[in-house]
This record gives structure tokens, C-alpha cells and sequence, in this order.
């Protein structure tokens, strides 16, 4: 209230009491009546406008009280016998005053202490939550905890609320729901103790899911009795994310790490394969030739040198052949020609090539070549895709075990699949099959020679055709089958022009 209409209500209270003293007048009241009549209105001005106007009210209300109301007539002479309760009317109203004065300081203190708290309330990016009861069945929230529940920051956020009034969330620890009893605020209100360091997940009605850190504590009342809870809660979901996203990276890092050194290893191990692979042909060459030089050997050894030195040749020309389609394959500079190809010439020039080979080692190759008509394919890159999956077969497959070549088509691919009954690939070696430099450790098998890039120069040729291959193996010991697939395109329409395939 503003000061002017302080002292008005203060007067007014004045003016009404010594017309009351006026109608009592007739019964001649003493002194202490009369004093005592004029403290109503020093209560209403310290309730109306605190300590200046009750201080003001006492000191006019001392002169109706001492001039007006006597039995005799007015006089401005102070009566002996008032003496005692004018000082102790002036003293109760003094009194009176102070306290209003005190009790005005303490209510605009709790006023601004509460528009503070309240202003916190609706500001801070903290959410806060405020149960008003034990039991928290009224959870009030201010914007920002509203915000992390998507819920009108007007809206009871109790989960313990009857069924009709809970929000539209629920609470969930590492993916299992939780009971509203088991939340922060209830556990700080029914057990009497602080809450601390909870992360619980909460999951909208879309799936979206917020994790929040949460703070509980008990809130009491004068009798030390608990009358509600209040909680803060930290939204840390993108923390969390940056975490997972940390844990992957390091958890990527460490897989780069690892294959680093695994292609450091392999390298290593194809240095060593290399100059094994180069220098055996050559130690052989040199042999044969020195021994030819002596002019010493008969003619039927003679022609069993030049054998060997061709043998070793052609091997020399292999590893030769292979390190330049992969250098090709690497710088991009390898082309394809297609051009109108039968397959069956290139299966049969491929077994006869490596039939003496198979001979040797006492297998028995098969084909079935299903598909007659021509067909656009670089001639060349198919012999060495299919030469290079037969001579993989042969090498290995056991004595007495068999090498299955066919060639069919399937809906619009052409299929080229080798079959063996040899030692198969273990499960965990064949996603690495087609890698380069990358050989299989098959016990015996593995001393067989080779740099380990056959393969992924099938891979590589095929995919340049616009197909790709696969592998399957039951395992050890169980065989296995690669299947090249490749567009058929019919050479009747393609035959009139030469296309270059590049990566």
C-alpha cells in the first residue's frame, strides 16, 4: 500500500474510534479504557503502512484519549491519574510500531527472496523438479526440466499420479523400465535421504530417449517431518553420444592400429615370399645352365635340363605377370578389350594347360560348359581369371580329390564356378580370401609357393567386367567353391564395337 493511503486508513481508523469515544463519553470511562480504545487503530495503520503511521496514529490518538473523554469538561490540563496510562499507551504503540517496521522488513525480504527463487525457477537451464507432498503424487517443474519431458511445464510430471493424470514418458536404467517408487524424488521423500549421481534414460512416446543425471533431496517441515522432495537434473545425452563416439574412435583406432600392423606383418612376409619365390626358378636356372656349360651331360639329361630351365622360366614369368597386373590393378592403368568370346575354348586351353600339373599331383579335373553362344568378354582377362581358380583348385586339393569347372547362365549373369574337394578354408580366414598378399595357413597345404595374389586378381578382373566373386567353404578339409558371376551380354549385339573397361 502506498504511503498516502497508509495515513489515510490511519486517520480514518482515528476518526471512527473517538466517534465510538464519543458515544462512550456518557459512561465516563477511565483512563486505561480510554487509552486502550485507541490501540485498534495504531494496529490497523502498522498492518496498513508499518512504522510511520502506527507512530504517527499512536500520538494522535493521545489527545482524543487524554482531552475528550473525561467526565468533566474539555480542559488541556493533563489529569494526575492519566499520567500512568498515557506512558503506557505511548510505549504500546512505540511497541506496536517497531514490530510492524520488523515484521514489514521480514515480509519484503520473503517477497523478494521468493520472486529470486521464483525467477531461478523459470530461468535456470537446470531442470528442477518440486513434489509437494510425501508421496509425490504433485510434481511441479519449472521450463527447462518441462523442456527434457516435453510436457507443459504447467503438467503434473509425477509418475506416481492416479493413472489419468501421468505424463507420457516413461523411465528406463540401461534399457529396463522403473518403478515410479524407484525414482530420485520418491526415494528422497519416502526414505528421508539425498539422492545422488543417478543416470536414467527418458524415453518419449516416439522412442526418443534423453539421459538425465539426477539429484534428490528431502524437503521438511518445521517438525522435522518430510513434506515433499525437490530434484535437479542435468540433460547429459549429448555428453553421453560424445562418449559413445569417443569409445568408437578409440575403438577405431585401435582396429587401424592392429591393421596397420597386420599389413606391416604381411608386407614383411611378402618380402620374404617374394625373394623365396624369385630365387628358387633362379637357383634352378642357374644350376641347369652351369651344368649345360660343362658340356658333361648326356643328351637324355641334356633335354631333362632345358625342361627344367623352361619350367622355371615360365614360373619367373608368372610372378612376373602377377606383380604387373597388380601394380596395374593399383595405378588404374589396367584395360579390358571385350570383344565376341566363347567360353569353351578358354576352359579347355586352361585345363590343358594345367593338366600335367593336376596329373602330377593326382587330381581329376571335369568340365561342363553349358553356355555355347558368344559373348562379350575380354578373352584374355577370363583366361587368366579361370586359369588362375583352376591352378588355385589343383594346388589345393589332395591326391584322389577331383576339380569341377562349369559354366552356365542364370537369368541375366553368366556363372563361372570352380568346385573342389580339397582342404577347405576355415571360417574365420574367408572374409580374407580375396585380400592381397593374404595366404590361408592350411598345415601341410601351406608350403605350396605363390605370392598370394591369384586371387585378388580374380577379384579385381571380375569386378572390372561389371560382376564380382564369391567363395563358399563348409570349413576344413570340406572343399570349396568359387563362383564368378558376370553380365551376359550377347555378343550379336555388342559384336560391331570394342569397348575399354576402367576402374
Amino acid at each position: 500500500m502506498s504511503r498516502a493511503a497508509a495515513l489515510a486508513v490511519t486517520l480514518g481508523a482515528l476518526v471512527v474510534t473517538t466517534a465510538i469515544g464519543f458515544a462512550l463519553q456518557p459512561l465516563a470511562p477511565g483512563a486505561g479504557i480510554r487509552f486502550l480504545l485507541f490501540v485498534p487503530p495504531i494496529l490497523v495503520a502498522a498492518l496498513a503502512g508499518g512504522f510511520l503511521p502506527a507512530l504517527l496514529a499512536t500520538f494522535l490518538g493521545a489527545i482524543p484519549a487524554e482531552l475528550f473523554f473525561r467526565s468533566s469538561e474539555f480542559s488541556l490540563e493533563l489529569l494526575k491519574d492519566d499520567a500512568y496510562p498515557l506512558v503506557l499507551y505511548i510505549a504500546i504503540g512505540v511497541g506496536i510500531a517497531v514490530l510492524a517496521d520488523r515484521l514489514a522488513r521480514a515480509r519484503a525480504d520473503v517477497q523478494r527472496r521468493a520472486r529470486e527463487f521464483d525467477a531461478l525457477f523459470r530461468l535456470t537451464p537446470l531442470g528442477i523438479g518440486v513434489a509437494a507432498d510425501p508421496e509425490c503424487r504433485e510434481i511441479r517443474v519449472n521450463p527447462a526440466f518441462a523442456e527434457m519431458l516435453r510436457i507443459d511445464p504447467r503438467t503434473n510430471a509425477s509418475l506416481s499420479a492416479p493413472a489419468a493424470e501421468r505424463p507420457p514418458f516413461r523411465i528406463e536404467r540401461d534399457g529396463a523400465a522403473v518403478a515410479a517408487s524407484d525414482l530420485p524424488l520418491q526415494v528422497a521423500a519416502r526414505e528421508g535421504i539425498e539422492v545422488k549421481n543417478v543416470e536414467l534414460d527418458v524415453v518419449h512416446a516416439d522412442g526418443s530417449r534423453r539421459t538425465l543425471y539426477e539429484y534428490a533431496a528431502p524437503l521438511f517441515d518445521d517438525e522435522g517431518k518430510v513434506r515433499g522432495a525437490v530434484g535437479a537434473f542435468l540433460d547429459i545425452t549429448e555428453l553421453k553420444l560424445a562418449e559413445d563416439r569417443l569409445r568408437r574412435l578409440a575403438s577405431e583406432n585401435e582396429q587401424l592400429y592392429r591393421t596397420a600392423q597386420e599389413a606391416n606383418r604381411l608386407k614383411d612376409e611378402f618380402l620374404a615370399t617374394l625373394s623365396h619365390e624369385l630365387r628358387t626358378p633362379l637357383n634352378a636356372l642357374l644350376g641347369w645352365i652351369h651344368l649345360l656349360r660343362s658340356g658333361q651331360l648326356s643328351h637324355e639329361k641334356q633335354q631333362r635340363a632345358l625342361a627344367a630351365i623352361e619350367r622355371s622360366a615360365q614360373l619367373q614369368g608368372q610372378l612376373t605377370s602377377d606383380l604387373l597386373d597388380i601394380s596395374r590393378i593399383i595405378t588404374g592403368k589396367l584395360r579390358l578389350q571385350p570383344e565376341p568370346t566363347r567360353l569353351r575354348p578358354i576352359i579347355e586351353d586352361a585345363l590343358d594347360a594345367l593338366g600335367p600339373a593336376a596329373h602330377a599331383r593326382g587330381v581329376t579335373c571335369r568340365d561342363a560348359v553349358l553356355v555355347d553362344e558368344p559373348v562379350m568378354l575380354d578373352p584374355a582377362r577370363t583366361q587368366q581369371i579361370v586359369t588362375n581358380l583352376l591352378a588355385n583348385a589343383i594346388k589345393f586339393t589332395p591326391k584322389g580329390g577331383t576339380v569341377d569347372v562349369e559354366v552356365r547362365r542364370a537369368e541375366d549373369d553368366l556363372m563361372i564356378e570352380v568346385r573342389d574337394t580339397g582342404v577347405g578354408i576355415a571360417p574365420a580366414f574367408l572374409p580374407h580370401v580375396f585380400e592381397r598378399f593374404r595366404q590361408a595357413d592350411a598345415g601341410q597345404w601351406r608350403p605350396v609357393g605363390g605370392l598370394g595374389l591369384g586371387l585378388s586378381i580374380v577379384k579385381e578382373l571380375a569386378e572390372r567386367h561389371g560382376g564380382h566373386v564369391t567363395v563358399a567353404s563348409a570349413g576344413l578339409d570340406q572343399g570349396t567353391t568359387f563362383t564368378v558371376r558376370l553380365p551376359f551380354r550377347p555378343a550379336a549385339a555388342d559384336d560391331a564395337r570394342t569397348v575399354a573397361f576402367t576402374r
